[in-house]
């Protein structure tokens, strides 16, 4: 989540799911917590030792000031009022302190080749998907100063076979790693060749536009 080693410094995860994320940022030094609305993921992350309430962030009760970073990875599409989450946010966060936001990017190289069949059109979980432009958006009106917005190629590949799995296939199944679904629809060795292939152009593309399939935004509380 493009963020420093600071040992001491306190993050909230929003959407944490399970702990992976967490755990990680733990055993580098940071004070962890983070908030889940699925009882089965906040319960696997508490099982962990993760300080992980759960519910939405309006009913986490945090204590406002008390976070140097909130991270928010591919959950902002899911909100149905993505600034008053993001005001919410702006007020746990410390006097400068950062927010961090990764969400599909609606630009994409992928967007455009697919079309329809774009992976995180994802409909009904998707609520809401951005621009370069309308994410930094949001941030303002919520009352953060945007610092750095990029888009990002790493999970191209794998984007670009399971779109065209949609392409091929209406039907995909819910609810399986990302390897086990390519697999039982049968992305066999050519598809993955031609997603790497195509995450290697779309890399070679970050200069010159959006087009990276995921777009990462961090912004500061200032005063």
């Amino acid at each position: 989540m493009w963020l420093p080693l600071q040992k001491g410094g306190r993050l909230l995860d929003v959407g944490c799911g399970s702990g992976d994320f967490m755990a990680r940022m733990r055993d580098l030094g940071w004070q962890v917590a983070g908030v889940e609305p699925d009882p089965t993921a906040a319960q696997l992350a508490q099982q962990r030792g993760l300080e992980v309430h759960q519910g939405t962030l309006e009913e986490a009760g945090l204590a406002e000031e008390s976070f140097d970073v909130v991270t928010l990875n591919h959950v902002i599409e899911h909100l149905p009022d993505p600034i008053s989450v993001l005001q919410t946010c702006r007020r746990l966060l410390r006097e400068g302190g950062k927010i961090v936001i990764a969400t599909p990017n609606s630009r994409s190289l992928g967007s455009r080749y697919f079309g329809q069949a774009w992976l995180d059109w994802d409909p009904p979980r998707h609520l809401y998907l951005f621009t370069r432009y309308s994410l930094g958006e949001c941030v303002h009106r919520s009352g953060l100063c945007p610092l750095e917005v990029r888009t990002v190629a790493h999970s191209a590949w794998w984007r670009f076979v399971t779109s065209k799995l949609i392409r091929q296939n209406s039907a995909l199944p819910g609810g399986l790693p990302i390897g086990e679904l390519l697999r039982v629809k049968g992305a066999n060795a050519g598809s993955r060749l031609q997603g790497l292939v195509f995450q290697l152009l779309e890399q070679s593309l970050l200069r010159t536009g959006d087009l990276g399939e995921e777009l990462v935004l961090i912004a500061g509380k200032q005063r």
